[in-house]
């Protein structure tokens, strides 16, 4: 079989009186081949629709596009000025959530529900039950197995983070607060996922320490469906600081991608400020959790170049899983790093199988991974050129991670 990469890349109107494609890129197992023009500014992932194809949804725009990497059709988003978070709907099309484009009121967001070909089914603003300006808008949004969807959203203005309920019409269930237990602040959750029996998984960032020194440590924790919390587990102490970006469901748990920076003077690690805020880039850890949310141990990943972000984790056809994010984050802004998108295969038992790290002309940043079912994988991320153009890209590689 042929291997083949495919790249989706657009620049900006100067740029394309210049040029309309880069220079190719020399890969593992041949050229980097441009296909097409799409200007996409920072992704929010991808959707793997039931009819076989992708939809990769930024703040404003919806590409589908099918497993070669052809575009199937660009459309604005319209109803959302700032979207947020994405799901699938199985049998139906998808869902988005964010900031309405005209709000009447600052204590809702849109819900917006698709067919598979991107058409508005119908949008219902969702109310927050308190101030916007007390919320950072949908962290986290996944479909439950009961049809419904469960919302995490982060306050910094309160510390705390909100877990909401609704059902598959969006209408509100439930509603919890989740705030930081004595001596430590702003608990802002990351992301979710829904444990076997409906209990919610959760990782989150959490800071301690005093008023010359402060740290970021983790937080696991698992709620019951109403959102009644079982377990929270703090992990890091002052010799580090750790964030995770993305939480799965295991054999017997759950777990998480940490990044991790030894200490804040150390040099081992640092801070980016892309994947919608700044964030720890470091050495990569595996953190396992059982169904109680008990710790079960960490493994370091092995097959990257360093200075690592994980932004997604997604369950494989043969029971393993896909990581994806970015390496090489050696600066503390993407514009002076020359990052690479990276991916990292994984069992079931969450053992490394292959690792790669995408070679591009320009600074990239991996934001999603979807496998396909012949154990090949789609990759999206943006590239970004010119100082200033963040342009889509999308990877296609075989069940080896080759491409």
């Amino acid at each position: 079989m042929k291997n083949s990469i495919y790249l989706v890349l657009a620049f900006s109107v100067l740029s394309l009186i210049s040029c309309t494609k880069e220079d190719p890129v020399e890969g593992s197992d041949g050229l980097v081949k441009t296909i097409d023009s799409v200007v996409m500014d920072t992704q929010i992932g991808m959707i793997q629709l039931d009819d076989g194809n992708f939809v990769v949804v930024s703040n404003g725009e919806l590409v589908k596009l099918n497993d070669n990497g052809t575009i199937l059709w660009r459309k604005p988003i319209t109803e959302i000025s700032i979207t947020r978070a994405a799901t699938a709907e199985p049998g139906s099309g998808f869902v988005l959530f964010g900031v309405p484009t005209h709000p009447l009121t600052v204590t809702s967001f849109n819900a917006c529900r698709y067919d598979l070909d991107g058409n508005l089914i119908y949008t219902k603003q969702v109310n927050l039950n308190f101030p916007n300006n007390y919320v950072e808008l949908p962290a986290s949004i996944i479909r439950l197995a009961n049809g419904g969807f469960a919302v995490a959203m982060p306050s910094p203005y309160t510390w705390s983070s909100y877990l909401k309920i609704l059902d598959h019409d969006f209408n509100l269930v439930y509603s919890s607060v989740i705030a930081p237990p004595a001596g430590y602040w702003n608990f802002i959750v990351h992301h979710i996922c829904e444990m076997p029996g409906g209990d919610i998984a959760m990782v989150a960032t959490i800071s301690n320490g005093d008023n010359n020194v402060s740290w970021i440590n983790n937080v696991f924790l698992i709620t019951t469906p109403n959102g009644n919390i079982r377990s929270f587990v703090v992990r890091g102490d002052t010799t580090f600081s750790h964030i995770a970006q993305t939480v799965s469901t295991c054999d017997g748990g759950f777990f998480s991608a940490s990044s991790v920076m030894n200490g804040w003077m150390t040099n081992i690690g640092t801070i980016v400020n892309y994947y919608a805020g700044s964030q720890i880039a470091g050495r990569i850890q595996i953190d396992r959790f059982n169904s109680e949310g008990q710790f079960m141990g960490s493994r370091q990943l092995t097959g990257y170049s360093g200075y690592g972000v994980i932004k997604s984790i997604r369950k494989t056809y043969d029971g393993g899983y896909l990581l994806c994010g970015t390496a090489d984050n050696n600066g503390s802004n993407i514009s002076v790093s020359m990052t690479k998108v990276f991916v990292c295969k994984l069992d079931a038992g969450l053992n490394e199988i292959w690792s790669k790290t995408f070679n591009t002309t320009y600074q990239a940043i991996g934001c999603d991974a979807v496998p396909i079912s012949d154990g090949a994988c789609i990759v999206s991320g943006n590239m970004k050129s010119f100082g200033s153009v963040y342009q889509m890209l999308m990877i296609k590689t075989d069940a080896n991670g080759r491409y």
